[in-house]
């Protein structure tokens, strides 16, 4: 059931990767532009691969399937979003509400969505404002 998404998913991370080998290196061996895009493919790889490998869990209830139909929109307009709420709180508060709200959209368990949108507000704190000083 999870194979073909997951091939896909691979797929486009593969391609992700091809894509930003043209990408220039910057002097003394700093990372340069393709350095996102590839922490981007891995991740999509690697959640691919988990994917496909892990067992299958319990089906959906019918009675849990609908009334979600507004998941995906609503998640697409929280991307959008990111654009007003990166000028108002920056670029790792922003990602980390982000990130947190469609978690919590998909259901998943509210501890685990939270933890999940701090850690990455400090990972795209620590590599964008410390480590590449871009924001």
């Amino acid at each position: 059931m999870r194979t073909l998404p997951g091939l896909l998913i691979a797929a486009l991370g593969v391609a992700i990767w091809l894509f930003s080998v043209p990408f220039p290196q910057l002097e003394n061996g700093y990372p340069g532009p393709a350095l996102f895009p590839r922490a981007i493919a891995t991740g999509m790889v690697l959640a691919a691969t988990w994917m496909i490998v892990r067992p299958e869990q319990r089906p959906i209830r019918k009675s849990a399937q609908r009334g979600t139909w507004y998941r995906p929109v609503v998640a697409i307009m929280l991307v959008l979003a990111f654009i007003p709420a990166y000028g108002l709180a920056g670029p790792a508060v922003a990602v980390g509400i982000i990130v947190s709200s469609i978690a919590i959209l998909l259901h998943v368990r509210i501890l685990i969505a939270l933890s999940t949108g701090i850690i990455t507000a400090g990972v795209v704190h620590l590599v964008f404002v410390l480590l590449l000083g871009v924001v």
